[in-house]
């Protein structure tokens, strides 16, 4: 739900979704439309229908539980890279990279890494979120750098002066010294 989508905007539909389909049974057992119809003020009519089929395949290959294994997720419809990532760490605080826009943006600029569209798919970003996962709680982690690319570590007009992390940050030091040097 929250696919392009602030968490406020989707507070309220989430916790009438949750109250009316409280299981992937629930969810399975309804019609595709009424799905589709709970989340259309999102504008997610695709997703909704990957929800009603995710549900009833967790029912029928799982017994209604959600694996823990991450080829087993990507074998899911409509799971992909990121969606199994975040389901393990966030729920299973198992050590997955989460590599979107905001975390590629903050591994591209602590490391000095050209950033692209394609940037969450390469293997370097990869590798350096995983090297950087093995110093303590994932989840917490993960849900800090989403906090700081939101909060400080902007796309535009990065707030540099305020980031904990601009001392060991090229983008920062590379900012500093242009200024530094006018």
């Amino acid at each position: 739900m929250l696919h392009r989508t602030r968490a406020e905007q989707v507070l309220e539909i989430y916790e009438d979704f949750v109250e009316r389909f409280p299981d992937f049974k629930s969810v399975c057992e309804a019609e595709p439309e009424a799905i589709e119809n709970e989340l259309s003020s999102l504008g997610l009519r695709w997703r909704a229908r990957n929800l009603h089929k995710l549900s009833c395949e967790i029912e029928r290959r799982y017994d209604g539980v959600v694996p823990r294994n991450k080829g087993e997720l990507l074998e899911l419809p409509g799971v992909g890279n990121y969606i199994s990532s975040a389901f393990l760490c966030f729920s299973e605080n198992i050590p997955e990279p989460l590599l979107d826009t905001n975390t590629v943006r903050i591994i591209g600029r602590l490391f000095n890494l050209e950033i692209s569209d394609s940037s969450r798919r390469k293997k370097d970003f990869e590798t350096l979120m995983r090297r950087l996962l093995e110093f303590g709680d994932c989840r917490h982690f993960s849900f800090s750098m989403i906090d700081l690319a939101e909060a400080v570590c902007r796309p535009s007009s990065p707030l540099c002066h305020e980031c904990p992390l601009k001392l060991s940050c090229s983008f920062y030091r590379r900012s500093h010294d242009e200024t530094d040097n006018d």
